[in-house]
């Protein structure tokens, strides 16, 4: 649960770097995740979308059943997406 807490942080942070650079400020991850795709380094924000939902719910991860959904999310999906990111050349 952490790794995928500490992976979604760095990657959104990330994207933030590559698309300021770019020239566009963006303050919230929503927005990072808008314009990265905007600029092409995203396929769809709406993924992302979903991670930072998850993300947010991770608070609550005492509950076995929601950590359990969570887990599994991450390892069908996040890890993918994960890839797509760190892949990204700048």
């Amino acid at each position: 649960m952490q790794a995928f807490e500490v992976g979604f942080e760095l990657a959104w942070k990330y994207l933030k770097n590559i698309v300021e650079e770019n020239g566009t400020l963006v303050a919230s991850p929503k927005s990072v995740f808008r314009e990265a795709a905007k600029q092409g380094l995203l396929e769809s924000p709406e993924v992302w979308f979903s991670f930072l939902t998850v993300r947010n719910n991770t608070v609550h991860a005492y509950i076995e059943e929601l950590a359990n959904e969570v887990y599994k999310f991450i390892k069908i999906s996040f890890l993918d997406e994960l890839d797509k990111v760190i892949g990204i050349e700048i």
